[in-house]
């Protein structure tokens, strides 16, 4: 609801619940301070902010992990290791992502400016995602940046999604810690290509790359 000055005084939004209980609900009230800050460019008090959950029907049909064994859980991507190192005038960024028990890691070189090595953090994880892909498709980093609301600093990030079927934009967001901006960059990522990521073939688990060839 948008009052007359122009201010933003209630959302009201329903979700679909999370079947795994692993998305609280603060958080998807984070992602929506994200999107409005990032898309028209207010600020709302989260307190405005409400949140009604959907339950899906039991009956429901699941996307499965891909990989077997694991009763039909979303074929989510988990982060296993972040690291940033430089040489000389150039960084290198390397993302671990685990799907299941298998592992793909993720790269990216560039100079060594600060924001480029979030945005090096963010193409590596994509980098890495891609590693798992089976079908003829990509995510492209954007855009990224780190803005400042209230007391946080919050990790956006824009991704391009390819396929024979067209072009995508997806867009996701994290708060940042204190010291963990890196981890929040590569969470924003992944929040931007899971959802999409659990709808495509990937490969058997033998074919995924564990490390650079």
């Amino acid at each position: 609801m948008i009052e007359d000055e122009g201010d933003i005084s209630e959302v009201h939004v329903s979700v679909v619940a999370d079947p795994e209980g692993v998305r609280p609900l603060k958080r998807y009230v984070r992602d929506i301070e994200s999107a409005i800050f990032l898309k028209l460019e207010r600020k709302v008090d989260h307190k405005k902010i409400s949140i009604v959950e959907d339950r899906p029907k039991s009956d429901a049909p699941r996307p499965t992990d891909g990989i077997g064994g694991n009763g039909g859980a979303p074929k989510r991507l988990r982060i296993a290791s972040v690291n940033l190192h430089t040489e000389g005038m150039q960084t290198h960024a390397q993302v671990i992502l685990a799907l299941g028990a298998v592992e793909a890691l993720g790269t990216a070189v560039g100079p060594n400016v600060r924001l480029n090595r979030y945005r090096l953090t963010a193409a590596a994880t994509l980098n890495a995602v891609g590693h798992f892909l089976a079908e003829d498709c990509s995510f492209n980093l954007a855009d990224l940046s780190v803005v400042k609301m209230g007391r946080d600093d919050v990790v956006l990030v824009s991704v391009d999604f390819l396929s024979p079927r067209g072009e995508r934009g997806l867009s996701g967001s994290c708060v940042a810690g204190t010291d963990d901006v890196l981890y929040a960059v590569v969470c924003a990522t992944l929040d931007a290509a899971n959802r999409t990521f659990e709808g495509l073939k990937t490969k058997e688990p033998m074919e995924y790359e564990i490390e650079p060839g």
